[in-house]
C-alpha cells in the first residue's frame, strides 16, 4: 500500500512539474551562437521526455538502478551531486534539529518553573511566529547577524 501511495504521489508530482508554465523551455535555444544542428539536438533531447507516463517509467527504471539522470546545468550525474552535497546537508539538518530541540526544551522547562498568563501568552506567540517564519527569512536574519556557517 505504501509503495502504491509513493508511486502515485511521484506521478502526481511529475505531472505538476510537466504541466507547469515554462516547462520544456530551454534558454539555449535563444542563444545565437548555437548552430541549427545544435538546436535540433537540444530539441531532440526534449522530445525523448515528451510523454508523461513514458518519462516517469524511464525515470523509475533508471532510479532503481541508481541512475537519477544528469543535471543540464552542471553536466554531471545527479547521483554524484547528491553524494557530494549530502554530508554538508546532513550536518546542517542535524545541527538545526538539535538546536530546535534544545530551545524547545529550554522554553518548556521555563514554562514549568515560571507559571503565569503573561509567560504563557508570550511563549505561545513567539512559538507561533517562529513556526510560521519562512526559511528564507531565517536565512536573511542569519546573514544579517553573521551567524556561523557549519560546513
Amino acid at each position: 500500500m505504501l509503495a502504491a501511495v509513493c508511486l502515485l504521489g511521484g506521478l502526481l508530482s511529475a505531472s505538476l512539474v510537466r504541466f507547469s508554465p515554462g516547462y520544456g523551455v530551454d534558454e539555449r535555444e535563444l542563444d545565437p551562437r548555437f548552430s541549427q544542428a545544435s538546436l535540433e539536438a537540444i530539441r531532440k533531447s526534449h522530445r525523448l521526455n515528451a510523454g508523461l507516463f513514458s518519462y516517469y517509467a524511464r525515470y523509475l527504471a533508471g532510479a532503481v538502478h541508481g541512475d537519477l539522470g544528469s543535471s543540464e546545468w552542471l553536466q554531471r550525474p545527479i547521483s554524484s551531486l547528491i553524494k557530494e552535497r549530502f554530508p554538508v546537508t546532513a550536518k546542517s539538518v542535524l545541527l538545526g534539529v538539535l538546536l530546535a530541540w534544545f530551545v524547545a526544551l529550554a522554553v518548556s522547562l521555563a514554562g514549568v518553573f515560571f507559571r503565569g498568563p503573561y509567560f504563557d501568552i508570550s511563549t505561545t506567540l513567539i512559538s507561533g511566529v517562529l513556526i510560521a517564519l519562512p526559511a528564507a527569512v531565517v536565512a536573511i536574519f542569519s546573514v544579517y547577524l553573521r551567524a556561523p556557517v557549519f560546513v
